[in-house]
């Protein structure tokens, strides 16, 4: 959000985090590269514009997958 005050005309920028949230569901035999894959995909991100990202399988055997990224 740019904000203008005066006759100055002074401009900030206001910066707020971004939060990602993905839901995948992955077939129980894909499951093992998925997670490779985002290993990799992760370490891009880190790299560039991602400050934390994180990804969570459900309880037990489940094969739904939730990553979040700031």
């Amino acid at each position: 959000m740019l904000k203008s005050s005066g006759r100055n005309r002074v401009s900030s920028l206001v910066a707020c985090p971004v939060f990602l949230i993905n839901k995948f569901n992955v077939k129980s035999v894909e499951a093992e590269q998925f997670l490779k894959e985002y290993e990799e995909d992760a370490k891009v991100q880190k790299s560039t514009w991602i400050r934390f990202c994180t990804t969570n399988q459900g309880i037990g055997k489940s094969t739904v997958y939730i990553n979040y990224a700031v």
